[in-house]
């Protein structure tokens, strides 16, 4: 995302080790569908946000659950 970008910049400056620990998993789902959700909307052109709603797949949805519950980063897409 360039700085002129309204979306903060990934992570937002958010850790997950610093939350509670019953907490952490909650939190790294979060920002894994958030920051997925953002990367779909910033593909995006203009004429596709005003035709459809950008949503995240299911599948993808599993992933970025699966990855926050083991603890895992989340996977860059080429």
């Amino acid at each position: 995302m360039g700085g002129d970008h309204p979306l903060p910049a990934r992570g937002c400056g958010i850790r997950p080790a610093v939350a509670p620990r019953d907490a952490r998993t909650a939190v790294r789902s979060a920002l894994g569908l958030f920051s997925a959700l953002t990367d779909r909307i910033a593909a995006a052109s203009p004429a596709e946000l005003y035709e459809r709603r950008v949503r995240l797949p299911a599948p993808a949805k599993a992933g970025v659950l699966l990855r926050s519950v083991a603890g895992a980063p989340r996977v860059a897409r080429a």
